[in-house]
């Protein structure tokens, strides 16, 4: 087994808060009062999201799930093989309450590296809380947001990270991809920037539009996530800058003539419209930028 100092890494910046789940019937009406079917608390967010599942695909813990399918030699030798495949490390900013000491236990149980500078309680703060209201008749979500006091990381606890006195190569040793959702926007740039400099890929999650900075964490990205819709809204701000169009929307969906009624296809020239306008990293054309985009897909089961 390698040692963890031999253990290709993945950084991850970005949010990291509790997710509290309330189930329902149905939504209530105004000024009613309904009981709640199930209430759970976990650990949420972008950043902590896909760490927890890059440290389920990549350690031990999925491990132990091949080896639950039964006691074979392949399941034996998938065990010994997955253990130690690549070292998670979150970069984020909590609160120092409990939520926030149980969160970061959470995490750790999950196989996932909160040992870094940039992964900071901050003192005398709270915690965000996303409060997840789940109507289990009409099988949607709505989510209520409350920030929390514990800010986001700057650029100056990047650069104070990345300083030789603070062991700046130890952040980045055997580090083979730089993930941001990017939350943290301006400390997630400043970070970008180092690992481009070390030729570390970067892939980006465009779950909002932040403004220009964000521009200039897509333009350095190898690999661009987003759901369409969101990408939509990204893609059309840019144009709008660039080009300086009116607030209409960039793209129009279309039903493809190989969908239902219901019109769930999107024209597939529209997906490619959105990738063209993000290989643009300024006036030159980034071929070797990748944009993987995804749909929210409505399936009824009887």
């Amino acid at each position: 087994m390698a040692s963890t100092s031999e253990i290709p890494s993945v950084l991850i910046m970005g949010a990291t808060c509790v997710d509290r789940i309330l189930s329902v019937a149905a939504y209530p009406s105004p000024d009613s009062k309904i009981r709640t079917t199930t209430n759970v608390d976990m650990c949420g967010g972008n950043a902590a999201n896909v760490a927890a599942a890059l440290a389920l695909l990549s350690s031990s813990t999925y491990a132990r799930h091949v080896g639950e399918l039964g006691p074979s030699s392949s399941a034996s030798a998938a065990t010994e093989d997955l253990t130690a495949a690549v070292r998670v490390v979150l970069l984020t900013k909590v609160g120092d309450d409990d939520a926030a000491i149980h969160l970061k236990a959470d995490l750790e149980s999950k196989g996932i590296d909160c040992s870094s500078r940039l992964f900071v309680m901050q003192p005398n703060s709270t915690t965000s809380i996303t409060t997840v209201i789940a109507s289990e008749t009409e099988h949607t979500r709505t989510c209520l947001h409350s920030p929390g006091t514990c800010g986001e990381l700057t650029v100056e606890e990047v650069e104070d990270a990345l300083s030789p006195s603070e062991g700046g190569d130890e952040l980045f040793r055997n580090v083979i991809l730089f993930h941001s959702d990017t939350r943290h926007t301006d400390a997630a740039v400043a970070l970008a920037k180092e690992a481009r400099r070390r030729g570390i890929p970067i892939s980006v999650d465009v779950e909002k539009d932040r403004g220009p900075m964000m521009d200039e964490l897509v333009a350095k990205a190898s690999i661009v996530f987003g759901n369409e819709d969101k990408l939509q809204e990204y893609a059309t701000r840019r144009l709008m800058n660039d080009e300086g169009c009116s607030s209409r929307p960039l793209f129009s969906y279309a039903p493809d003539a190989a969908t239902d009624a219901e019109g769930l296809g999107r024209n597939e020239e529209y997906i490619h419209r959105i990738a063209s306008l993000l290989r643009h990293g300024g006036n030159a054309i980034q071929r070797d930028k990748s944009v993987v985009v995804t749909r929210w897909v409505s399936v009824r089961i009887n």
